[in-house]
């Protein structure tokens, strides 16, 4: 065994011990959610390397989990959903997933029974979930217990795979003379874990293992040489600075940089995707380059998802939030998006905004390069963006909230 995935592997016992112990206080219909999105997160991003196979029957059997698992909670709290109140950008999420399948349903109608659920599954999922947030029924404690211990279970994994470090490549190498992905096929979702992560620990000031969490999410992302996550990372320590520095704390504020940041970011992404040459962006600009040709003057309505192996790639990775959003489902699903993590950046509350704030930048520049949220999938992207959601409590409970626009006063 690698002497530097055992030592992972020891911290991120502990970190899952601790987590799930928390998780498991807080009822076990909250745990009975939590650990199939661990399992999303971890288990469905392995790939061909190592000890799952499978991923169709996970994403399945999670999907019937955290469906089933969030009725209890949902029918104790049926008073709470019948007043609920939807934020506008929260009702988008689900709205996005059934858009893209939508799309996808009329672009490549030959899907299977079998492969119409599995696109199927992310609206189920998405509803449920911004359910059980609207109504309290998850906390953003809960959302940040949930991603700390998935990154703890992949921790644990590093030790029980034949190649925890993966070769150097013309364009990158690791501190340790090789790049540290874990248990998975690429370094750059376990980095992209950990700074989730590593902010998570921030936030939630009840997580008992903060900084052991911390430390090791640090020394992850350091072990993998992952740029992108590392100059994600920095900017969004940054915007927490400018946040103080500022005072966006101030809804004036709030409400044009929850507006002008996510479109900002998202055309900064097309700019990237359609003026990229083919070995720009460690070759990214390759992949850019056939999705743009093969998306053509479809860019207004998009192709669906399931078109992009056949027509484009043999595999479902774009490495650019705006390019699979505009692929997937057009300028429609671009739209929903800003709207969600606008939204998110105009709900903020003053006395835990900076490290907020923080997150939303983390994921919006991390999408300039990689795919942060595939809501078109049920995989491991869930838990990248699900501590950003659970920022979100009732429009009513948030200073400065009370006009923001509000779907539903009735059932979700």
């Amino acid at each position: 065994m690698n002497p530097i995935a055992v030592m992972v592997s020891i911290a991120g016992a502990a970190i899952l011990i601790i987590c799930l112990r928390q998780l498991l206080n807080g009822g076990i219909a909250k745990f009975s959610v939590a650990i199939p999105v661990m399992s999303l997160a971890v288990l469905g991003m392995l790939g061909d390397t190592t000890l799952f196979t499978g991923g169709r029957v996970l994403q399945i059997s999670a999907t019937v989990i955290v469906v089933g698992g969030s009725l209890f909670p949902l029918a104790a709290s049926w008073g709470s959903i019948r007043a609920a109140r939807v934020p506008l950008h929260l009702a988008a999420v689900p709205l996005l997933s059934l858009w893209m399948f939508a799309v996808n349903a009329v672009g490549y109608p030959s899907l299977t029974t079998l492969a119409t659920f599995e696109r199927l599954a992310p609206v189920l999922v998405w509803t449920m979930v911004v359910a059980l947030i609207c109504t309290r029924s998850l906390t953003f404690e809960d959302l940040t217990l949930i991603a700390c211990a998935a990154f703890g279970l992949a921790c644990v994994l590093a030790s029980f795979v034949a190649l925890p470090f993966t070769p150097c490549t013309q364009f990158k190498c690791g501190p340790f003379g090789a790049l540290f992905a874990g248990p998975f096929t690429s370094e750059n979702y376990f980095a992209r874990l950990a700074c989730v992560v590593l902010l998570c620990a921030f936030f939630n000031t009840n997580t008992r293992a903060k900084w052991l969490i911390v430390l090791t999410a640090s020394f992850v992302l350091y072990a993998t040489g992952s740029r992108t996550s590392q100059i994600a990372l920095a900017a969004a320590l940054l915007a927490a600075a400018v946040w103080v520095l500022l005072g966006l704390h101030e809804r004036s504020m709030r409400q044009v940089v929850g507006l002008v940041l996510p479109a900002g970011v998202l055309g900064v992404g097309l700019y990237l995707v359609y003026t990229a040459g083919p070995a720009d962006f460690s070759n990214r600009g390759f992949i850019w380059t056939l999705g743009r040709t093969a998306l053509s003057a479809d860019w207004l309505s998009g192709k669906g998802i399931d078109t992009w192996t056949p027509q484009v790639l043999e595999r479902n990775y774009m490495h650019s939030q705006a390019l699979l959003l505009l692929y997937s489902a057009g300028v429609v699903a671009l739209v929903l998006y800003a709207v969600v993590i606008g939204g998110v950046i105009r709900s903020i509350s003053s006395e835990s905004g900076p490290f907020k704030f923080a997150m939303a930048v983390l994921i919006l520049i991390l999408g300039l390069t990689e795919i942060v949220w595939n809501p078109a999938a049920v995989d491991g992207t869930v838990l990248l963006i699900l501590p950003l959601l659970g920022m979100q409590v009732r429009a009513s409970d948030l200073p400065g909230t009370a006009d923001m626009p509000i779907v539903s006063k009735a059932r979700l």
